[in-house]
């Protein structure tokens, strides 16, 4: 079943952090984008551990830079997504950026 077809009236916060927990166990930044996505579109809140978790499997500077556009248009300033994006930028060899947060 794709991540799409799930009845939105269905689909809740929980069920999205549940997902997005999987495919980050799973190493599936690019699907955990993808149903990120989603849960904007169908108006699905994004929370920390959202963003934490995806943050954790973004291994390239493509993704994370997309992932980081994301965070700045949901207006979210969390101690633990800081973190997790200097990580993230450090582990992308980006040390510039990861210093600048």
């Amino acid at each position: 079943e794709s991540l799409s077809s799930k009845d939105s009236t269905t689909l809740t916060i929980y069920e999205s952090n549940s997902l997005m927990l999987a495919l980050t166990k799973a190493k599936q930044a690019e699907k955990g984008l993808k149903l990120l996505d989603i849960m904007v579109k169908k108006n699905i809140p994004r929370t920390s551990f959202t963003y934490v978790n995806l943050l954790k499997v973004c291994n390239n500077s493509t993704l994370l830079n997309s992932l980081h556009q994301k965070i700045k248009n949901d207006k979210i300033d969390d101690i633990y997504i800081n973190n997790s994006l200097i990580n993230a930028y450090s582990n992308c060899g980006d040390i510039k950026t990861a210093r600048l947060l």
